[in-house]
């Protein structure tokens, strides 16, 4: 990075950015992406991390935030990062909600020994369903 990018402020930069200078966005990325990737270590716990790990959660989420810079107002030195780092805490939240509901997926180990595996249901036909029938019905009756 060149003195002259180095020296350039956030608000510089949002400046460009917002007039659609492509570059600016790339310097805001190569300056907030490592800090945004050492503040989010271990925030995701490890049964939320599939496909994704934190690194890119971190990446997608600084990408998407520049994206939407329209509504952002910077009031004061520091509130782009306090505003990322709650973009991304968000998104972290989100992901640990989203493990949450579709839960953690655990592959069977295949064991050759299970007994009755290879053991056919049995067929039930109308024959079998109103005797079947017949007896569930007398059991709740026999319970009652």
């Amino acid at each position: 990075m060149s003195d002259t990018h180095a020296a350039e402020s956030t608000a510089t930069l949002l400046s460009l950015l917002r007039q659609g200078d492509d570059s600016a966005r790339d310097r805001l990325v190569a300056r907030y992406l490592p800090m945004l990737r050492r503040w989010a270590h271990g925030r995701l716990p490890a049964r939320a991390r599939d496909l994704n790990d934190t690194h890119d959660l971190v990446q997608i989420t600084l990408l998407s935030a520049l994206k939407n810079l329209e509504q952002f107002e910077s009031r004061h030195e520091g509130a782009l990062l306090a505003y990322l780092r709650t973009t991304l805490l968000n998104a972290i939240r989100g992901e640990i909600r989203r493990v949450g509901r579709a839960g953690v997926v655990e592959s069977l180990q295949e064991d050759s020994g299970m007994v009755g595996a290879e053991t056919p249901l049995p067929r039930l036909d109308s024959g079998s369903m109103a005797g079947l029938r017949e007896r569930t019905g007398q059991a709740a009756r026999d319970q009652a």
